[in-house]
């Protein structure tokens, strides 16, 4: 009494389950409303020769003809759907893979042809590598043919968006982040109630960390003297625009808080601190440029600026340690004007100047608006204008400016055009009623366009070009 009976003694006493004596007609019904391979599974622990059943009275889907199962997968686009589908039909598999898409077994030729088609936008090109994996392949052997494609609108939220349909890409980054800029391919965040900065490219994943703290800038006199250098440091400064160069080599132009003026400076990743700024007079620079391995500035109006970098003989970090005057401003100005320096695609250094006429009324902002084109000749030392870009397209904005190679492929990058972004003065100062940050001039009609993006504008912070 009380003790359990043993396995023989419940096998003698027990009845048999009377699953196994099923008719596989019955068997066949079970199975039917056994619709999940769960199911199945726990139907089998009771029922052991399910399986024989299971076979004799398979689903018709796995009889279907080829022909007839790929056009039930052609209205199955989603994943998902495709693999409830496996779970009928167990050879959809080799059905998929005998009917699949025909994009990865494109000709070079063919796949070339395609992506001179998707030229507006580089998130265009991104999704055509989801459907032919092999285009990456195709670009690079056809890179000097393919057209470039458009940068993309980047604000210092970290959002982007593409030209000319735009959509938004929201570029990821850290909780206790902040963007503050957008310079070629490369953001800048700064930590939040912190002082870390870096440099991101997004498309690479690499990651530049920058000094947090920024020498002192010493008073250069014109003839080449500065004063003693100073040992203290500040954290009190901003950065306006920042180049990534070969080696490591980084420059920036910052400007402090206690001065308005704009410094050039310099560093290593690692390093503890920027270099050491240098004011050369009372000069405030707008814009700079690295050509030739060599660090340019421009002031407003035209002077072209050579920053001499060398290495302190004791830390062998870099530095700023001359600054000459090369060039001079190309006319002179009876109005304010806004500058850009700007590498060509055949190795020169263009200036763009843009003419800013004082305005009495609202009526008249628009009127006198010039922009012109100069290219540096350092033989002669003076800039020499420039009529046509031939078959060039400028992008230019305070943070970042390219050329590109013009497209016949392409509206937007049709030659002797370029397109400017500057927040504080173009759009707020000429066209007060538009929302727009960014406009167009032609260098063949001499006409100057905004270029509106509507409610998508609004509310946004600084912008500027980022290329991809």
């Amino acid at each position: 009494m009380g003790a359990w009976p043993s396995k023989a003694t419940a096998a003698r006493s027990s009845p048999p389950p009377p699953w196994s004596a099923l008719t596989p007609k019955l068997l066949h019904v079970v199975l039917r409303r056994l619709s999940s391979d769960a199911d199945r599974l726990r139907f089998a622990t009771v029922c052991r020769h399910w399986r024989h059943v299971a076979n004799q009275f398979r689903s018709g889907w796995s009889a279907l003809p080829p022909a007839i199962a790929e056009r039930v997968l052609r209205f199955l686009p989603a994943p998902a759907d495709r693999v409830h589908f496996a779970s009928v039909c167990r050879r959809w598999r080799r059905i998929a893979r005998q009917f699949s898409s025909p994009w990865p077994d494109l000709q070079p030729e063919l796949a070339f042809l395609v992506l001179r088609r998707l030229t507006r936008s580089y998130a265009e090109r991104v999704r055509f590598a989801a459907v032919c994996r092999h285009w990456r392949d195709v670009a690079r052997q056809y890179s000097p043919l393919l057209p470039p494609a458009l940068p993309w609108l980047c604000f210092n939220s970290g959002i982007c968006e593409s030209l000319p349909d735009g959509k938004t890409h929201i570029l990821r980054s850290k909780e206790h982040e902040s963007c503050c800029g957008s310079f070629g391919n490369w953001l800048l965040f700064k930590e939040i109630n912190g002082d870390n900065c870096s440099l991101k490219n997004p498309l690479t994943g690499d990651t530049l960390s920058l000094p947090t703290h920024c020498k002192q800038p010493l008073q250069m006199s014109m003839d080449g003297r500065v004063q003693m250098p100073s040992k203290k440091k500040s954290t009190h400064f901003d950065i306006k625009k920042v180049i990534v160069c070969a080696g490591d080599f980084i420059v920036a132009l910052v400007s402090y808080e206690y001065n308005s003026s704009r410094e050039v400076v310099c560093c290593r990743p690692g390093m503890s601190s920027w270099s050491m700024g240098l004011c050369y007079g009372y000069q405030s620079f707008q814009d700079m440029a690295v050509h030739m391995g060599k660090v340019y500035t421009v002031e407003n109006g035209g002077d072209l600026f050579l920053h001499k970098v060398t290495e302190d003989s004791d830390t062998r970090e870099p530095k700023i340690s001359r600054i000459e005057r090369v060039m001079r401003a190309p006319v002179k100005l009876d109005r304010s004007s806004r500058c850009y320096l700007v590498n060509s695609i055949t190795g020169r250094l263009l200036l763009v100047l843009w003419f800013l006429p004082y305005c009495n009324s609202l009526e008249d902002r628009g009127k006198g608006l010039k922009l012109k084109v100069f290219e540096a000749d350092f033989e002669m030392c003076l800039w020499v204008e420039v009529e046509k870009l031939d078959d060039q397209v400028l992008f230019v904005s305070s943070n970042c400016s390219k050329a590109m190679r013009a497209s016949t492929d392409d509206i937007y990058l049709q030659a002797n055009k370029i397109y400017v972004i500057d927040c504080n003065i173009m759009s707020w100062h000429f066209w007060p009623k538009h929302d727009t940050a960014t406009c167009m001039y032609d260098m063949c009609s001499k006409v100057v366009l905004p270029i509106s993006l509507g409610e998508r504008m609004f509310g946004r912070s600084k912008a500027a070009w980022f290329f991809h």
